[in-house]
């Protein structure tokens, strides 16, 4: 998460998954386990965990990560526009906030289409915050 993970020596101090291609140092884990709203694992979005989620950018990228592998069930490495619609659906409910509109859902997604425009896949490279 922080990236200091894969500096140390002592592979007990770390967790980490192959899988999702993510490893955290156990003063992250912590923290992670202590955020509000449920912590970084809870499986619904609560309003105070995705506040405290803007505020640590390690832990934003690994939620905003899990929910692109949660929408890309089938694991092909990219999504497409109805199962971003899904997830939109998901977070709407969870936050209380509405759902985007078809407009502000391409204005959104438009910039992160990767390959021709006629395919309209989301790579998981997509969901990483830039720095």
């Amino acid at each position: 998460v922080c990236g200091d993970a894969w500096q140390q020596d002592n592979e007990s101090q770390r967790q980490s998954c192959g899988c999702c291609d993510f490893v955290a140092c156990q003063r992250c884990l912590l923290r992670g386990l202590c955020l509000p709203g449920g912590g970084a694992f809870a499986d619904v979005l609560a309003p105070e965990l995705a506040r405290a989620l803007l505020a640590d950018r390690g832990w934003l990228r690994y939620k905003a990560r899990s929910y692109f592998f949660k929408a890309d069930h089938n694991g092909k490495g990219h999504v497409d526009k109805f199962k971003v619609r899904r997830v939109d659906s998901r977070l709407a409910a969870e936050l209380g906030v509405r759902q985007m509109t078809e407009t502000e859902l391409a204005q959104v997604l438009l910039p992160l289409i990767r390959g021709p425009v006629s395919g309209k896949t989301f790579e998981s490279s997509a969901v990483l915050i830039d720095s």
